[in-house]
């Protein structure tokens, strides 16, 4: 993905690996064991379970509902367990990494 911040407009049935994804940061994801919540942009959400390898064969398909989509700039609460297990929460808040599409920090 580019180096500038853009929403995709276009209907996007598929995405080749090569799209400019940064795909060393989906390590892990590929094998299909993973089974914890993904809170990601609203852009990552859309793309992620389109990305196919060389041979059209879906790689993230399987994580379309671990995903969660957050907008930018909108906080939400994170529920965690501390140290003792007790229940807390952190508030987030998306920013745009400007770096690819769906990047975020």
């Amino acid at each position: 993905m580019g180096t500038v911040y853009f929403a995709v407009r276009t209907k996007i049935d598929q995405v080749d690996r090569s799209y400019p994804i940064l795909l060393d940061h989906l390590k892990g994801l590929d094998d299909g064991s993973f089974n914890k919540n993904i809170y990601c942009s609203e852009e990552t959400a859309r793309l992620l379970p389109l990305i196919v390898n060389r041979h059209g064969r879906p790689l993230y398909e399987y994580l379309k509902d671990k995903l969660i989509p957050v907008p930018y700039n909108e906080a939400f609460k994170l529920p965690y367990k501390d140290e003792k297990s007790m229940d807390r929460e952190v508030e987030v808040v998306l920013l745009s990494a400007n770096h690819c599409i769906g990047s975020s920090m």
